[in-house]
């Protein structure tokens, strides 16, 4: 497994150094793909591995180690992005935008960015969506 991620890794690279060269543009994305693919296999094999598909033990430990961490990163990015008018101007157009009741709820669970990502108009912190994905 270690070799296949080395791979999918390269392929980040590749892409990322060979801007502009069309016959590996692809390859970031094919590799993204394989980082998801590789993810869910290893969520799988640990829920039935280590929880023996119990959900309750298994949700409680994806909650722990998935929120604390992003309520850390919430809190350190709202007040740059609330505070201080011209942060917003080097960041994304999601990071421009006054929050909505809509994107406060989609704050505080993370889940239904996972739904629509490119649908929130507000983002304090980068795209975690693949974390509600993941969840």
């Amino acid at each position: 497994m270690g070799s296949y991620r080395f791979l999918l890794a390269w392929c980040v690279v590749i892409e990322h150094l060979a801007t502009g060269v069309t016959y590996v543009s692809h390859t970031g994305m094919f590799a993204v793909v394989g980082f998801y693919v590789l993810s869910g296999y290893l969520i799988t094999r640990s829920l039935n591995d280590v929880y023996a598909f119990q959900p309750i033990p298994f949700w409680s430990n994806r909650f722990l180690r998935l929120y604390p961490v992003y309520f850390v990163l919430l809190a350190l990015g709202l007040p740059l992005v609330l505070g201080t008018p011209r942060a917003a101007e080097f960041f994304p157009e999601v990071w421009k935008k006054h929050p909505e009741f809509s994107d406060w709820i989609g704050l505080l669970t993370i889940v239904p960015m996972g739904i629509s990502p490119m649908q929130w108009t507000f983002r304090p912190i980068p795209s975690i969506w693949s974390v509600g994905l993941n969840c």
